[in-house]
């Protein structure tokens, strides 16, 4: 990965969080959150099919090498697909900007949006803004 590669990565978690902040800020968090949920389950094939992922494992072996935000460890077990990381610049960002938490809008619906598109429901069990790790379990 080249240097210009993580540099823009960087801009990209940082827009991101600035982005939490300032819905936060405006009182609008939940009410853009809810319409970017609706408006990821409309774009989710699309979006899938433009970055040629072929099925749930390779989003997040993508999104690890695309965004680097967060390093996907998945493991895939009796048609179950658990993906796990250790760690999110996107969090890290936010909580040092005090945004409010961007797991949802930005990795959990657009997750669930692109699982769905491949016959999958999305279980959160845990995230690294309220936890040890992001877990999300695939059934």
């Amino acid at each position: 990965m080249t240097d210009e590669t993580k540099i823009l990565q960087l801009f990209y978690a940082a827009a991101l969080s600035d982005a939490a902040y300032h819905y936060g800020r405006h009182r609008v968090f939940d009410k853009v959150t809810q319409e970017k949920k609706e408006q990821q389950v409309f774009s989710a094939k699309r979006q899938l099919s433009q970055l040629g992922i072929e099925g749930l494992t390779d989003v997040y072996k993508r999104f690890s090498q695309i965004f680097g935000c967060a390093l996907w460890s998945i493991e895939e077990k009796n048609g179950v697909i658990t993906a796990s990381s250790n760690s999110c610049l996107l969090c890290a960002l936010a909580r040092k900007q005090g945004s409010p938490q961007p797991c949802r809008p930005f990795c959990i619906n657009p997750f669930t949006a692109y699982a769905a598109e491949f016959g999958y429901e999305l279980d959160v069990q845990e995230t690294l803004w309220d936890g040890e790790r992001c877990l999300f379990v695939h059934r």
